[in-house]
This record gives C-alpha cells, structure tokens and sequence, in this order.
C-alpha cells in the first residue's frame, strides 16, 4: 500500500520513494511507489500532475486500492525516485477544494440547505446543493457568507476519528468508511470526512465567485471559482467589459441599457432587410421565370445571400417553373442549390459531377439538392455551366 504523503502536508512539493511495481495502463507506462505526494483523481478532485526523476507525470489514478503513476515516457532504472509535484496546479486545487467545504457550510448555515456533491474540474467547478432552486439574491447571500469566512482566515486542520464515533461529531455528512476517517475541520464553521489537499486557513483562499446555476434532476448545481482561478478570470471579464464599454461607448452603468438599445435597432434592420429580401425575390423569381422560358436549365450566381436565402429562392423558381435551376451564392463557403420541377430529372448528376472538380459536401432528394464547396472565385459559373450541360443532354 502506497504511503499517502499528501494526507500529511498539503505543501510539500517533492520527495523521494521506491519503485513497487511497473506495467502499462491504456498504453502508457505507470508505476505504483511505496510513498507519493501525487493526489490521485478521487472524491471529485482531480490528480496532481508533476516529474518523476525528470519524467512527467500526466495522470494519476487509483486501480483496486493502489495509486498508479501514468508517466510520458519509462523510468530511469534508478533508486530512489525522486518525484516534484506542479505546485501552481496543486496549489489551486487546494484553494477550490477548501473554497468548497466553506460554500457548503454556507449553504448549510445560511440556508439550511443539504450539500449532495462537488467536481473540482479545471476551468470551474461545480456544488450540487438539495434544493428546487435558487434565485440571484439567495446566491449574492451565500458568496457573501462565504467570503466572509474567507476574510476571517479561520484555521483549518484534517484529524482523524473511528467510523462508530463519527455520528457523535457536528459533521455535515456522515462516511461510510469501515476505518479511521479523516475529518477537514474550518474553525467554528465545518467538519467533513474527506481525503482531498486544502490550504491551511480560509484567508489563503483569497476570493469566492458563484458564477451560475442549473437545474440538475431536482437539485441546483452551482458552478463557482477561487483563488488565483478566480483573480483570472474576473480579470478577463473585466477585459471583457471594458472593451465593450468601449465599443458601445457608455459607462458599465448604462452598458445593459446600451446593449438593449443596440438589439433593438438590430432588429429592426433584421426585420427591414426581410421586407428588401422578399422585394428582390419577387424581381429574382421573374429574372429566373423569364430566363427560362428559352432555356431548359437557368445557371446563376448570387453574391450577398445566405444558404437559407438562396435556398428559398430555389424553392420559389422550381415552383413557377418547370426548368433546372442551378443556383450558387459565394461567400467564406459557397452555398449551392439546384431544383427543379420537371418530373424526371435526378439533380444528384450534378452534385456528382461538382464533387469529382471541389471538395463538396451536401445531398438531398432528385429535384431539390443543397450543399456547400470551397470559394472558387471567377472558376464558379463556369463550373455551374458544365453542369448544365450534362442536365441539358439528360
């Protein structure tokens, strides 16, 4: 059984250990050592990464009780293994998991409400709390209690005790563990069973963010941030902000304001553009009309418009005309669409024929086909024209 040093100093950042035992895992090599500061991922946190004797350290996992080491490369044969633990992601580790225990005395303490589970995931992580919903005042309430606690830099300690005296202690949750539990007791505050790294006193936490919330099969996950993970990400929305202050030219006071002001006018210009959009359809669908009235298959090129658009012209041309359209709009991606409504004719001869000249891709049934290929410039219609060709002599 491997000697789980991190249990004893959360702080200590390198050590050396004896080689149990190698193998391959998932491909990789892994090796299981006497003693490790490595956390492995467990109890909703996620390992440590780091070097073994210069050999890095990318997962570390638990397998039928034993701690495994998945290594990039093979071990040197030497003894000891000297092993150094990537401090900034423990250290921030340290600061969730501890940020965690304070919300859920938190919600416990303000609220009254029953903490479920955590995942301490690398960008933010995640409180499920037993409750139908929590609205934005309820939220500011507990971040403010949290970091209240924060700023009272309270101690805390991990002590152990025996599972049958466990129901005796003012614990949030009880353990199922058969052996001696490990207790994480926050000063006047909490106490949990939990074998996870925390910091020292709630001060080194620095700062608590509850960033959202969702509904997850009755209950309320929280989505929230600590620490140095916290200070970045305030920063670059602070960024954010203040870019979009700039461009909307206003105080962050009037930006909600600005915003709405800017979605109002953009839709009216959405809706002003729909109304020009079915004006040019009605002039479009008679150009189309008129050009085929000498010919059996109309190739044409329209610059400016979406897929959709072209698509619903197509779908109007084919309706009030029994020839082959060939239709093309080029932008970042050309959108094509070919339709007719002259029964017989399986449009998939086109589709065919562009796929052995472009990289194109797209389908459809025999008379409506859409589908999309690279900007080919000047090279566009004339593509368009060999098809027709091959309609034509169908």
């Amino acid at each position: 059984m491997t000697r789980r040093i991190f249990l004893l100093d959360s702080y200590q950042r390198t050590f050396s250990a004896t080689v149990l035992e190698k193998r391959l895992i998932d491909g990789s090599p892994a090796v299981r050592l006497d003693a490790t500061l490595f956390y492995p991922t467990s109890g909703g946190q996620m390992n440590d990464r780091g070097h073994l004797s210069g050999v890095e350290v990318f997962d570390v996992i638990v397998r039928e009780g034993e701690i495994w080491h998945l290594l990039a490369a093979e071990l040197p044969d030497e003894s000891p293994i000297h092993g150094e633990i990537d401090w900034p992601r423990r250290f921030d580790f340290m600061q969730q998991h501890t940020a965690f225990h304070i919300l859920a005395g938190a919600f416990s303490h303000a609220m009254k409400i029953e903490t479920l589970s955590s995942h301490l995931g690398e960008t933010f992580c995640t409180i499920d709390v037993k409750c139908p919903d929590l609205s934005q005042d309820e939220m500011n309430r507990v971040e403010t209690i949290a970091n209240q606690v924060v700023w009272e830099n309270r101690t805390i300690k991990a002590q152990s005790c025996k599972s049958e005296d466990l129901p005796k202690l003012p614990v949030r949750k009880l353990s199922d563990l058969p052996n001696d539990i490990r207790l994480i007791a926050i000063d006047r505050w909490d106490l949990d069973p939990c074998g996870g790294t925390h910091v020292a006193s709630t001060g080194e936490v620095g700062l608590i963010k509850i960033w959202g919330k969702e509904r997850i099969r009755g209950s309320i996950r929280c989505r929230f941030s600590a620490g140095g993970r916290c200070l970045r990400q305030l920063q670059e929305q602070g960024k954010s902000i203040q870019e979009l202050s700039e461009i909307l030219s206003t105080g962050l006071a009037d930006m909600p304001r600005a915003v709405q002001k800017t979605l109002d006018e953009l839709s009216k210009v959405k809706k002003a553009n729909q109304m020009l959009f079915a004006q040019f359809l009605e002039v479009w669908c008679a150009d189309l009309a008129h050009q085929a009235l000498s010919k059996t298959v109309v190739v044409r090129v329209f610059p400016g418009l979406s897929a959709d658009e072209l698509r619903l012209l197509a779908r109007r041309a084919s309706q009030e005309s029994a020839a082959v359209f060939l239709l093309a709009a080029p932008a970042e991606r050309t959108a094509f669409v070919f339709a007719t409504g002259k029964p017989g004719i399986d449009l998939h001869v086109v589709l065919n024929h562009l796929s052995t000249k472009i990289d194109i891709k797209g389908g459809g049934k025999a008379d409506f086909i859409q589908c999309s290929g690279p900007n080919i410039g000047d090279d566009l219609e004339p593509l368009l024209e060999q098809a027709a060709l091959i309609v034509a002599n169908l």
